[in-house]
């Protein structure tokens, strides 16, 4: 049994989730709902570009791995991005962080 802090933890994630995302996510035979962002990134004054990377839940899905394929959409089915996931970061919280690999066009 969860602690009383655990369950609030987690009711709140969900709500979170659901009131703020931006993005849905394929990953294998699964999807979920997250926080897409693909910031400016400037690597030490040498050029930038962009640093894309997913958000979400991770109650929402079983496992998440690097190298795994990820193809996001907006909420009218539009894709955002085509890739790989290139690392995964668990927050502590019980959300995750999918840095993100773009695909070749």
């Amino acid at each position: 049994m969860d602690s009383p802090f655990a369950a609030l933890e987690r009711r709140v994630n969900a709500v979170v989730g659901k009131r703020l995302a931006n993005a849905t996510a394929t990953l294998g035979n699964e999807t979920v709902s997250g926080l897409f962002d693909a910031t400016y990134a400037d690597a030490l004054g040498y050029g930038g570009g962009s640093r894309p990377v997913f958000q979400f839940d991770g109650e929402q899905v079983f496992a998440v791995v690097e190298d795994d394929p990820i193809t996001l959409r907006s909420a009218s089915g539009a894709i955002l991005f085509n890739g790989t996931v290139a690392s995964v970061e668990p927050d502590g919280s019980g959300w995750l962080l999918l840095h993100l690999h773009r695909s070749a066009p």
